[in-house]
């Protein structure tokens, strides 16, 4: 099976990669184009108001599944099934900031404002992903991708960027919640997506129960 994961940063990323890893190997290509923006961006803005390539790019002909940092609509030709998993907005930002956001951003307002409702716009309409899961339901969203595509992946929880968490003022948390509405209201379709999944999963078990 064929696939396509758009990582959004700080949404489980890492530990995907080494789950994709387990079963593609070779064939697993990780798309790291990103990267050559950073110098000229401010923490996130390298998805949220940047342009992305978008062009088709040739890539080796063994390679099954692609995975990494770029909006919904660079391998849409290629016509694979894509997933994806998201996060609350708001600890999101929390976590990126405390990671790298300081060192580009002036202040975490300022942060916010490089990126506002940058997921929205790395992800675009979640009906075009077969499969949406949430990191903080990890565990289960793994149980019921491994159902959806009949894979056994291996799962390691990742985290290699490790920093003091960013705690935000109360006008800074009104600041974000005051810009960040369409991220905001993408979680909550995110998570009516998922429990829709995951009573689909429990059904399937139970019909499928030895008795």
């Amino acid at each position: 099976m064929n696939l396509i994961f758009v990582h959004v940063p700080k949404c489980a990323g890492t530990s995907l990669y080494t789950a994709l890893k387990s079963v593609y190997e070779k064939d697993l290509m990780i798309d790291r184009s990103w990267r050559r923006y950073r110098g000229r961006s401010y923490a996130w803005q390298w998805f949220s108001k940047l342009p992305f390539d978008t062009s088709v790019v040739p890539f080796p002909s063994n390679i099954r599944c692609i995975a990494g940092h770029f909006t919904h609509v660079k391998y849409t030709y290629l016509g694979w099934p894509k997933f994806i998993f998201l996060r609350d907005p708001f600890s999101r930002v929390i976590s990126h900031y405390s990671v790298k956001g300081h060192r580009k951003a002036t202040t975490f307002g300022h942060f916010v404002r490089t990126g506002e409702n940058a997921m929205s716009r790395m992800v675009g309409d979640l009906r075009q992903y077969f499969f949406v899961g949430l990191q903080e339901h990890f565990d289960e969203s793994m149980d019921i991708l491994e159902w959806k595509t009949g894979m056994t992946m291996e799962r390691k929880h990742r985290n290699y960027r490790r920093a003091p968490v960013y705690e935000p003022t109360g006008e800074e948390q009104a600041d974000f919640f005051a810009l960040n509405g369409q991220d905001i209201d993408l979680y909550k379709r995110a998570k009516e997506a998922f429990e829709k999944q995951r009573r689909e999963y429990g059904k399937s078990n139970k019909d499928n129960k030895v008795l």
